[in-house]
Protein backbone atom coordinates (compact mmCIF):
# COMPACT_ATOMS: atom_id res chain seq x y z
CA UNK A 1 0.00 0.00 0.00
CA UNK A 2 1.41 3.31 -1.39
CA UNK A 3 1.61 6.73 1.02
CA UNK A 4 0.10 9.21 -2.00
CA UNK A 5 -0.94 12.76 -0.86
CA UNK A 6 -3.46 14.41 -3.09
CA UNK A 7 -4.79 18.32 -2.69
CA UNK A 8 -7.82 18.54 -0.62
CA UNK A 9 -11.15 19.52 -3.29
CA UNK A 10 -11.24 22.91 -1.62
CA UNK A 11 -7.70 23.88 -2.75
CA UNK A 12 -8.22 22.17 -6.23
CA UNK A 13 -11.35 24.35 -6.39
CA UNK A 14 -9.70 28.00 -5.21
CA UNK A 15 -7.30 26.76 -7.69
CA UNK A 16 -9.42 26.14 -10.75
CA UNK A 17 -11.46 29.09 -10.01
CA UNK A 18 -7.72 31.41 -9.95
CA UNK A 19 -7.14 30.30 -13.32
CA UNK A 20 -10.46 30.75 -15.10
CA UNK A 21 -9.99 34.38 -13.73
CA UNK A 22 -6.31 34.73 -14.80
CA UNK A 23 -7.27 33.34 -18.34
CA UNK A 24 -10.27 35.61 -18.59
CA UNK A 25 -8.62 39.11 -17.73
CA UNK A 26 -5.49 37.91 -20.15
CA UNK A 27 -8.24 37.57 -23.30
CA UNK A 28 -9.86 40.71 -22.18
CA UNK A 29 -6.58 42.44 -22.55
CA UNK A 30 -5.79 40.96 -26.09
CA UNK A 31 -9.44 41.26 -27.14
CA UNK A 32 -9.78 44.84 -26.24
CA UNK A 33 -6.18 45.59 -27.75
CA UNK A 34 -7.50 44.05 -30.84
CA UNK A 35 -10.83 46.07 -30.85
CA UNK A 36 -8.30 49.10 -30.61
CA UNK A 37 -5.91 48.66 -33.19
CA UNK A 38 -8.54 47.66 -35.71
CA UNK A 39 -10.58 51.06 -34.79
CA UNK A 40 -7.26 52.81 -35.23
CA UNK A 41 -6.49 51.68 -38.74
CA UNK A 42 -10.30 52.04 -40.08
CA UNK A 43 -9.65 55.43 -38.74
CA UNK A 44 -12.77 57.99 -38.84
CA UNK A 45 -14.56 58.92 -41.71
CA UNK A 46 -15.22 62.80 -42.17
CA UNK A 47 -18.67 62.73 -41.35
CA UNK A 48 -17.48 60.90 -37.86
CA UNK A 49 -14.51 63.66 -37.18
CA UNK A 50 -17.46 66.35 -38.31
CA UNK A 51 -19.69 65.24 -35.25
CA UNK A 52 -16.92 63.98 -32.93
CA UNK A 53 -13.63 66.41 -33.67
CA UNK A 54 -14.79 69.94 -35.25
CA UNK A 55 -15.56 72.73 -32.92
CA UNK A 56 -15.41 76.25 -33.43
CA UNK A 57 -17.04 79.70 -32.49
CA UNK A 58 -17.99 82.47 -34.84
CA UNK A 59 -17.17 86.06 -33.97
CA UNK A 60 -19.39 89.37 -34.99
CA UNK A 61 -18.71 89.84 -38.45
CA UNK A 62 -18.60 93.38 -39.48
CA UNK A 63 -18.84 95.22 -43.24
CA UNK A 64 -15.35 96.75 -44.53
CA UNK A 65 -16.18 98.06 -47.84
CA UNK A 66 -17.28 95.29 -49.91
CA UNK A 67 -15.67 92.39 -47.50
CA UNK A 68 -17.37 90.76 -44.31
CA UNK A 69 -15.24 89.99 -41.81
CA UNK A 70 -15.09 87.47 -38.77
CA UNK A 71 -13.04 85.87 -36.66
CA UNK A 72 -12.67 82.01 -36.16
CA UNK A 73 -11.60 80.26 -33.18
CA UNK A 74 -10.85 76.55 -34.05
CA UNK A 75 -11.66 74.78 -30.85
CA UNK A 76 -11.67 71.17 -32.11
CA UNK A 77 -8.92 68.45 -32.49
CA UNK A 78 -8.64 68.62 -35.97
CA UNK A 79 -6.96 71.43 -38.46
CA UNK A 80 -10.44 73.02 -40.33
CA UNK A 81 -9.32 73.26 -44.14
CA UNK A 82 -11.59 75.89 -45.38
CA UNK A 83 -15.23 77.38 -44.85
CA UNK A 84 -18.38 77.75 -46.55
CA UNK A 85 -19.82 80.97 -45.85
CA UNK A 86 -23.47 81.65 -46.70
CA UNK A 87 -24.32 85.65 -46.79
CA UNK A 88 -27.45 86.31 -46.71
CA UNK A 89 -28.86 89.99 -47.82
CA UNK A 90 -31.79 91.14 -50.43
CA UNK A 91 -30.66 87.63 -51.89
CA UNK A 92 -27.78 84.98 -51.15
CA UNK A 93 -24.91 83.95 -52.34
CA UNK A 94 -22.16 81.17 -51.22
CA UNK A 95 -18.50 81.97 -50.57
CA UNK A 96 -15.91 79.35 -49.87
CA UNK A 97 -12.51 80.84 -47.95
CA UNK A 98 -9.04 80.20 -49.60
CA UNK A 99 -7.92 79.57 -45.70
CA UNK A 100 -8.84 77.14 -42.70
CA UNK A 101 -7.89 77.70 -38.85
CA UNK A 102 -5.38 75.35 -37.27
CA UNK A 103 -6.80 73.20 -34.19
CA UNK A 104 -6.56 75.34 -31.26
CA UNK A 105 -6.46 78.48 -32.76
CA UNK A 106 -7.69 81.51 -34.03
CA UNK A 107 -7.85 83.79 -37.32
CA UNK A 108 -9.43 86.58 -38.97
CA UNK A 109 -11.39 86.07 -42.39
CA UNK A 110 -12.62 88.25 -44.65
CA UNK A 111 -15.38 87.47 -47.49
CA UNK A 112 -15.80 89.85 -50.71
CA UNK A 113 -19.37 90.13 -51.44
CA UNK A 114 -20.83 92.05 -54.87
CA UNK A 115 -23.51 94.73 -53.40
CA UNK A 116 -25.46 95.05 -56.53
CA UNK A 117 -26.07 91.31 -56.01
CA UNK A 118 -26.71 90.89 -52.59
CA UNK A 119 -27.43 94.43 -51.31
CA UNK A 120 -26.49 95.06 -47.45
CA UNK A 121 -25.53 91.81 -46.15
CA UNK A 122 -27.50 90.99 -42.90
CA UNK A 123 -26.02 87.92 -42.02
CA UNK A 124 -23.43 84.91 -43.15
CA UNK A 125 -23.68 81.52 -41.85
CA UNK A 126 -20.16 79.45 -42.06
CA UNK A 127 -19.60 75.80 -42.36
CA UNK A 128 -16.73 74.11 -41.95
CA UNK A 129 -14.98 72.00 -44.56
CA UNK A 130 -12.24 69.23 -43.20
CA UNK A 131 -10.23 66.99 -45.06
CA UNK A 132 -9.84 63.60 -43.90
CA UNK A 133 -7.59 60.44 -45.47
CA UNK A 134 -7.90 62.60 -48.68
CA UNK A 135 -11.56 62.70 -48.38
CA UNK A 136 -13.21 66.54 -48.84
CA UNK A 137 -15.96 66.52 -45.91
CA UNK A 138 -18.54 69.98 -45.68
CA UNK A 139 -19.58 69.99 -41.53
CA UNK A 140 -23.09 71.11 -42.53
CA UNK A 141 -24.49 70.11 -38.79
CA UNK A 142 -21.66 71.96 -37.32
CA UNK A 143 -23.03 75.73 -39.06
CA UNK A 144 -22.42 78.57 -36.86
CA UNK A 145 -24.91 82.26 -37.63
CA UNK A 146 -23.50 85.65 -36.85
CA UNK A 147 -25.67 88.80 -38.01
CA UNK A 148 -23.59 91.56 -39.62
CA UNK A 149 -23.00 94.90 -37.90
Amino acid sequence: MTNKKAISPMIATVLMVAFAIVLAILVWFWYSGVIDDYTNKLGLTGQQSCAQEVDFTLGAATIIGTDISFEIENKGSVDINKFKVIITGDTIATEDTSTGVLKASTIPLSIPFNVTVIGTPTKIEVMPIIVIQGQVTICDEKIETSSVI
